[in-house]
């Protein structure tokens, strides 16, 4: 592996970390997040490379996501305890979660309290609850992106087609987040086939954007998603400004 970066959700706490760990290992690490966002009422992920961690408005907007995250897992535990689950608000403030597990602390708390086994079970389990207690909605991409560019970073478009699977005009989705302000693109991605990688790959070439590679690892408990799931060289994408920001 020549050059990587953590990029965990709306949190940076890994970053420097990391970083000091590739340094002394020899190899090359660049500083992300992958920042919560919403476009026309879907879920959408950017990615920021090349970022200043230390920017106020960027954490402050990392901040943000995180709380808005917290608010929706005790919608859910509440949810949950009034269908006579063994839970309680006041327990899962006070729960600890190992994120070296991977997963989610929703996930692991209710894993470690016998009430799901996976996080497969959760999501079949649990999905009705999901309807229920309403994803949030955070700060558009446009204004993401912007806070991305005034922290010295580069907002990638991750995993441009994870829960949108509309392949039949590939270019006008990826097209309205160049409107957007994205410099890049996620091309290959675990839920990308051959085809829409090599789509992908055509219009960053078009329309001069940055290529990226991820394995979206979260750890264990999703064995399909592994660091260096990708063999893909870095001389058959094009990184550009990256280049820059690599320590």
């Amino acid at each position: 592996m020549k050059i990587f970066a953590i990029t965990d959700h709306d949190d940076t706490s890994a970053v420097m970390e990391g970083e000091a760990l590739a340094k002394k290992s020899g190899l090359n690490f660049i500083r992300g997040v992958e920042i919560s966002s919403t476009f026309e009422s879907d879920w959408e992920h950017i990615l920021a490379y090349g970022i200043d961690v230390d920017n106020a408005p960027l954490q402050q907007l990392l901040m943000e996501n995180r709380n808005k995250i917290l608010e929706k897992d005790n919608a859910s535990i509440k949810h949950l305890k009034n269908h006579g689950y063994n839970v309680s608000n006041h327990e899962y403030m006070d729960y600890i979660n190992d994120k070296r597990r991977g997963g989610f602390k929703l996930l692991n708390y209710l894993i470690d309290k016998g009430i799901c086994e996976d996080v497969r079970d959760f999501f079949n389990r649990f999905a009705e609850i999901e309807e229920v207690t309403n994803f949030p909605e955070y700060r558009s991409v446009k204004e993401v992106v912007e806070i991305i560019k005034r922290a010295g970073g580069i907002p990638v478009l991750a995993h441009p087609f994870y829960t949108n699977r509309n392949y039949d005009n590939i270019n006008a989705r990826l097209n309205q987040f160049v409107d957007q302000g994205i410099e890049g693109i996620e091309c290959y991605h675990p839920s990308h086939d051959l085809n829409v990688s090599a789509e992908c790959i055509a219009f960053c070439r078009k329309n001069n954007l940055i290529m990226t590679v991820g394995s979206d690892c979260h750890g264990a408990f999703v064995p399909s998603r592994i660091i260096g799931m990708h063999s893909i060289r870095v001389e058959d994408i094009e990184i550009g400004q990256l280049k820059e920001h690599i320590i």
